[in-house]
């Protein structure tokens, strides 16, 4: 097998894994991770009309996501005769269609990257190296590296 789909298919394999896991640990990265706020009362600290506004951004965001979770879910995770684990379509998928776009793309974190050196990646325990090395694009001497680790990752990786 050559290196390239070598690395393929540990990258699949670990995107997976790591997903899997901080789906079930209940970690996933999200925008929307705080409580709801309070109805207002008589003691309100909400600016006159904030609540509503909340409300509306709220109700908005709900329906984008149900549009997208009716009309342009795609892709999954799943087990791949290909690379053991990989993306896979729910359903057809038009032409021309990026299968990875989000609804609500306002709310998603920017994915950041930090390059670390060939020594600083050889300070890693040989798994976690492992593990790293599966996930990101390499170029002579340095390896961008998500800025949140490998905890954040999920199909679009």
């Amino acid at each position: 097998m050559c290196p390239a789909h070598s690395l393929a298919r540990r990258s699949a394999l670990s995107h997976a894994a790591v997903a899997a896991a901080a789906y079930l640990l209940g970690h996933r990265a999200g925008a929307l991770e705080s409580q709801p706020p309070a109805e207002p009362d008589d003691d309100s600290v909400w600016r006159e009309g904030e609540f509503e506004e909340h409300r509306a951004r709220e109700a908005a965001a709900k329906a984008a996501l149900l549009e997208h979770l009716r009309h342009r879910s795609y892709v999954r995770l799943a087990p791949s005769r290909v690379a053991g684990v990989g993306v896979v379509a729910l359903v057809d998928i038009p032409a021309e269609t990026d299968p990875f776009v989000p609804p609500n793309a306002h709310l998603c974190r920017a994915e950041q990257s930090i390059p670390l050196t060939s020594d600083e990646l050889q300070s890693l325990p040989p798994p976690v190296l492992e593990h790293v090395l599966s996930f990101h694009d390499s170029t002579p001497g340095r390896v961008p590296v998500n800025a949140c680790g490998t905890v954040t990752m999920d199909a679009s990786w």
